[in-house]
Parts: C-alpha cells; structure tokens; sequence
C-alpha cells in the first residue's frame, strides 16, 4: 500500500476510527469521504502555499499548535455526552 496517497490515508482513518467503508450507508460513506479528501487539500495548500513560506523554526511551531489543537479536538469529543 503507497502511503503517500489521499485514498490510503483515507483507508487508514476508517481503521484508526474503528469503520469500514462497506458497513456504512452510501450517503454517509460518500460525505464522509468527501469530508476528508477536502480537509486532506485544504491542509496540502497550507503547508504548500503558507507554512512552506515561513522560517523551519516558525513552521515547526505553528505544526505543533495545530497538533495539540487536534489532539484537544479529539479529547473534548471523546468526553462529550451525546
């Protein structure tokens, strides 16, 4: 598996979170895709067009805030009660 391509980061997300791509009803498989290979772009443009541009000592910190902010994310969501 080429690890440097948007559909196995995909495949490794779905394992990460515990799902399987043919379990999920169609319209949330579709979105959820969706989802992701946009959010994967968005990131792409920034480290290419804005963080790429920026001194390494900058660009390194600015990775690890955003890190930390997606490792909160996922603590916070983790403690929510649906």
């Amino acid at each position: 598996m080429n690890k440097f391509t948007i559909e196995t980061q995909w495949q490794l997300y779905l394992k990460k979170v515990g799902l399987r791509e043919e379990i999920l009803p169609e319209d949330q498989r579709v979105e959820m895709k969706r989802t992701f290979f946009g959010a994967c772009g968005q990131m792409l443009f920034l480290m290419r067009d804005d963080i790429s541009a920026l001194p390494e000592d900058k660009g390194i910190t600015i990775l690890n805030e955003m890190k930390s902010e997606i490792g909160k994310f996922w603590i916070d969501q983790s403690n929510r009660k649906n």
